[in-house]
């Protein structure tokens, strides 16, 4: 980040180190005064002391690289952020992104990509912050950064780019519903969106004799798709095992009919159409040998693309 217009935020991280402890030498109340009211060269002529005192004291280490930092002194800011890095309370994900910041700003380019490389692939997610961050002005049109800033926005949100979290995206949007059992009457009305990162699609339900709720997901430990449904007559249903069979999103599940005997259910969506969805919900109180239809329903987009109140 830059020393000159970013600096607030380092303080800010550094004031966080300092609140822990275990981690504050004795000897540097000076050097943190200085530090609190932004008199870099007095911060940094304490730090220094500190650190020659007490070589394995990563505060003091990070503390004098942010203040060389601040004086443009691109050298030893590097060299403390590299000492910086090591065991102890200081996140290393903070000292590595303010190491690449001093490479960039010393001119470093390779250093400076190749710790953002390694922050990335550890998992770093920041976009916004790479993104705007002027310390890496040298830098910004190189391939190299344009990849990493690509990797943060998989690693912000790994499910868009996972295909098998959107498969079941055929779903989302708003929609009137009928019932194909009882002549088309209508049934209610259902808005599905994506939530959580895009990991998660999630519908409201509003219909004639009652309302609920569904989370969807991609479970990649169990590799299926699960929802867990949820409604104002306290009812709860866990369907696991989703996948798509035909093209058609399928869920099954066990719970207990109203006579309290454990029944199989079966859920699953049927894509006809960029605007058309039908929902057929069925049971199986025999193991699977033969299926009852509980409830069919068709789903019409409204809005653009699809007919609204149809």
């Amino acid at each position: 980040m830059n020393p000159r217009t970013s600096i607030l935020a380092v303080v800010f991280l550094c004031a966080f180190v300092a609140g822990v402890p275990s981690v504050r030498a004795a000897g540097t109340a000076d050097a943190d005064s200085a530090f609190a009211h932004r008199d870099w060269a007095a911060a940094a002529k304490g730090y220094e002391a500190a650190v020659r005192a007490r070589p394995d004291d990563a505060r003091a280490w990070f503390r004098l690289a942010a203040a060389s930092a601040a004086l443009e002194r691109w050298p030893r800011a590097i060299e403390a952020y590299r000492r910086a890095d090591g065991p102890g309370t200081l996140p290393a994900s903070i000292v590595r992104y303010n190491l690449a910041c001093a490479f960039a700003r010393a001119g470093e380019r390779d250093s400076a990509l190749t710790r953002l490389e390694s922050l990335v692939a550890g998992g770093y997610r920041q976009v916004a912050q790479l993104e705007a961050d002027t310390d890496f002005a040298s830098i910004r049109g190189d391939a190299r950064f344009t990849a990493v800033v690509e990797k943060a926005k998989r690693n912000a949100e790994p499910c868009a780019y996972e295909p098998r979290s959107r498969e079941f995206d055929f779903w989302i949007g708003d929609w009137n519903v009928t019932s194909n059992l009882n002549g088309g009457a209508q049934a209610g009305k259902s808005h599905v969106e994506r939530i959580l990162g895009q990991c998660v699609i999630f519908e409201n339900w509003t219909g004639r004799f009652g309302s609920g709720k569904s989370l969807n997901a991609w479970n990649p430990d169990l590799e299926c798709w699960q929802q867990t449904w949820m409604d104002d007559a306290g009812h709860v249903t866990n369907y696991g095992h989703g996948r798509l069979v035909d093209g058609a999103m399928q869920f099954l599940a066990e719970d207990k009919n109203p006579a309290g005997k454990w029944v199989r259910r079966r859920l699953t969506f049927y894509p006809l159409g960029p605007d058309e969805v039908r929902q057929l919900g069925e049971r199986s109180e025999d193991e699977g040998k033969t299926w009852k239809v509980d409830y069919d329903l068709d789903y019409r987009r409204v809005g653009p693309g699809g007919a609204a109140g149809r």
